[in-house]
This record gives structure tokens, sequence and C-alpha cells, in this order.
């Protein structure tokens, strides 16, 4: 048997264990991953091409939040420079607005893993966070920003939004 972690997503690990098998670990679990041999069987390679230049360029235009990809964390030169040349680039293309398109004190639609909605002001997004049944005002970057953390890819202007943070 052979378990190898294949991504590292913001939110979590995805762990392949077994030839026909995936499974998601919530990076807020303790994991403790054991490889017990070598191979690479297809299935595994098949998940290591998702993130090619090739599957960011052959995504379609977002049409709601749902249709933002999983985004890879970036932690070498070399992934940040894939996210920063490869990724960011289809991200706008897709129908994500890039950041000198925002305008403060608005609210957008799109996705991170704690919210869909936040409001841009003028630095990093604002948005009301629950976590263990308490809520709180929090803050995140926009994804031209990213710091490795959570990161929100607005891909739409709230013209109407019933404001509950001030």
């Amino acid at each position: 048997m052979t378990l190898t972690v294949i991504f590292e997503f913001r939110t979590e690990f995805y762990a392949h264990i077994h030839p026909t098998k995936t499974v998601r670990i919530s990076s807020g679990a303790i994991a403790i991953l054991v490889s017990f041999g070598n191979k690479r069987n297809e299935q595994t390679k098949k998940m290591n091409e998702i993130f090619t230049k090739e599957y960011w360029e052959s995504l379609k235009h977002f049409e709601n939040e749902h249709d933002i990809p999983d985004i890879p964390l970036c932690r070498t030169d070399e992934e940040k420079a894939f996210y920063n040349d490869v990724i960011v680039p289809n991200l706008i293309r897709c129908g994500a607005i890039a950041k000198k398109d925002l305008e403060v004190g608005s609210w957008y639609l799109g996705d991170t893993r704690n919210t869909t909605h936040a409001k841009w002001n003028g630095t990093e997004f604002e948005y009301l966070r629950f976590k263990w049944g308490n809520s709180f005002l929090d803050t995140i970057n926009h994804f031209e920003d990213d710091n490795d953390y959570a990161i929100f890819v607005p891909i739409k202007k709230e013209e109407s939004v019933t404001t509950i943070m001030t």
C-alpha cells in the first residue's frame, strides 16, 4: 500500500491511499503520512498534471463562485513564479476581478474557504467570520497578494448587500 500526499491546498490535503481512492484530510487535523513504496501509478500522474499550464489555460469563464478552482499553495520560488505567471492571469481571464479594478467600500461575490462575500477596504477584504460559535470581523488578501494563507477570488461586484458589519 502506498500513501502519498498529492496536493496541499489552502484548506486541506488530498492524499492518495489506494490506486483507485483519493481522500481529503483537513489541514486542521493531525495526520501522519507514511509512504510504503516508491511506485507512482497513473492516477497520481494524472492528478499531478492537473496543475500545469495547460490546466489553467483550459479553464472556462466563471459563472458563479463554485466554478473557481482550488488554488494550490505556492511556497517555493518556482511555484510562486508559476502562480504569478500562469495562475493569476488565467483567473483574471476567467472572470476574477483584478485588484486594480476593485472599488473601495464595495462588496464582492467570490470564493475563499470561509466566505463567499467580502468587502474591499482598499488593502484587503473584510468579512464576517464564524468560528466555534463566535462571529468576528476578519480580513483576507486578494488573490494577487498571495501570502500562503487563504485568499479571496472576487468575480462579481454585489450591487445590493444587507450589511451586518460596520
